[in-house]
């Protein structure tokens, strides 16, 4: 398993805590890890863990910016995070299908287990 996806139904139910905490233990552990603020309409982890990061995911899809550039590094575990861009709220969108697929094989190739926290599958209902 390379990738893992974190996701839930609806929106406030702790996968962004969960995943964040997945993502810890298992660079703790050894393991080469990054975890990826995939959720643009809220990037809890990206205020979170990297309020001061300006360069994020967007930026790093288009070419923006290098990995390096668009990552902050927890120096106690070694864990890559890649948060959201900071900027207007036009370039907070995810990137598209061909982009997000050529951020997964590059983070792929540098790291033993990518861990997206990803928004919510379902659209919230209001009846």
């Amino acid at each position: 398993m390379r990738v893992i996806g974190c996701v839930a139904a609806l929106g406030e139910e702790g996968v962004s805590t969960f995943a964040a905490n997945l993502a810890f233990a298992l660079a703790a552990d050894g393991q080469r890890s990054v975890l990826v603020d995939w959720n643009a309409a809220c990037p809890w982890l990206t205020e979170a863990l990297a309020p001061h990061q300006r360069t994020g995911l967007q930026d790093l899809a288009s070419g923006e910016a290098s990995l390096a550039e668009a990552a902050w590094v927890d120096p106690a575990t070694g864990l890559r995070f890649i948060g959201q861009s900071r900027g207007p709220a036009s370039r907070r969108v995810p990137p598209g299908a061909a982009a997000a697929r050529a951020v997964l094989a590059r983070l792929r190739e540098g790291h033993d287990i990518v861990v997206l926290d990803l928004p919510p599958g379902l659209l919230e209902i209001n009846a």
